[in-house]
C-alpha cells in the first residue's frame, strides 16, 4: 500500500515576471513540459533538479514526482504498485521568482493533466521519526554556493547520496528509505554539502556493506533520527494512466 529534489529556486530576472508568477489569477500550469518514459540506453540512476527557471527530473517513478507535489514522504503515497515501478524522464520549465507552493501546484495540475490521475486526501497514523542534530554536533558543511541537486549510486557495499541538499529534501529521501515519514526538526536552513553512504536489504549482508542508515546518518552527518507517532497527510491515487499523454 505505502511506496517506494525540490529545490532551492534562484530569484529574480524581471519584476514583471516575479509578479507574474505570484499572481493567484495565473493558471498554476508550466510555461512547456515534457513527459517521457525512460531513455533505457541511458546511464541508470535517479536525479531530480531544479534551476532558477526550469526542472529536469531523470529516470523517477511517480511516487517520487507526488512527493515533490504534494510535500509528503515516501509512504504517505497510496496507488497502485505503477507509481513506484514505472520510469519516466521530466522537463519543465516556469517563470523565475515562482514560490514553492505555487510549482508544486503546477507538479499536481501537470500529473492530472498527463496521467489523468484522479487523488483525494487521507489522515492515518504511522510510526514516524524526527530527524534531528545528534548529541555530538552537526558534521556536514554548508554548501558554498551552487544549487539544490544530489544523486544516488550503487555498490556492492550499498548506496551513496552526493551532492547539496537541504533538510527537508534529506528528511523525505531518508523517509523514501526507511519506510516511514521523517519529519525535519533540525532547525536548520540553506544547503548542506551531502556525502552519505549506507547500506541496503540487499547489501546488508556483505561483509563489506555501508552501515544501516540510522547509523550512517549518525556516524557521517551528525543528524539522528528519533521514534514517533504522527497523524499524517496521505495522498491517495484512485485511478490514472501510465502513459503519459501529449508526448
Amino acid at each position: 500500500m505505502m511506496r517506494n529534489l525540490l529545490a532551492a529556486i534562484g530569484w529574480f530576472v524581471l519584476a514583471v515576471v516575479a509578479l507574474r508568477a505570484q499572481d493567484p489569477q495565473e493558471p498554476a500550469v508550466f510555461d512547456v513540459a515534457s513527459i517521457k518514459p525512460c531513455d533505457e540506453s541511458a546511464p541508470a540512476g535517479t536525479m531530480m533538479q531544479e534551476r532558477p527557471a526550469s526542472l529536469f527530473y531523470r529516470h523517477v517513478n511517480l511516487t517520487a514526482v507526488l512527493r515533490r507535489g504534494y510535500g509528503v514522504d515516501g509512504p504517505q503515497i497510496d496507488g497502485p504498485s505503477w507509481l513506484g515501478s514505472d520510469c519516466y524522464d521530466f522537463q519543465a520549465r516556469f517563470p523565475e521568482n515562482t514560490p514553492m507552493p505555487r510549482l508544486q501546484q503546477m507538479l499536481q495540475n501537470l500529473l492530472r493533466e498527463r496521467f489523468l490521475l484522479k487523488v483525494h486526501l487521507d489522515k492515518r497514523e504511522f510510526p514516524a521519526f524526527n530527524l534531528v542534530v545528534a548529541k555530538g554536533g552537526l558534521k556536514m558543511k554548508p554548501s558554498d554556493g551552487g544549487q539544490l541537486g544530489y544523486g544516488p549510486s550503487r555498490t556492492p557495499s550499498g548506496r551513496r547520496l552526493l551532492g547539496k541538499i537541504t533538510m527537508p529534501v534529506l528528511a523525505s529521501n531518508v523517509s523514501g528509505i526507511v519506510g516511514r515519514p521523517v519529519a525535519d526538526q533540525t532547525g536548520l536552513a540553506g544547503l548542506y554539502d551531502l556525502d552519505l553512504s549506507f547500506s541496503l536489504p540487499d547489501t546488508s549482508q556483505n561483509p563489506d556493506a555501508y552501515p544501516p542508515m540510522e547509523t550512517a546518518l549518525q556516524q557521517q552527518l551528525g543528524l539522528k533520527l528519533e521514534a514517533r507517532k504522527a497523524l499524517v497527510d496521505v495522498v491517495v491515487v484512485d485511478s490514472g494512466q501510465r502513459k503519459p499523454i501529449g508526448d
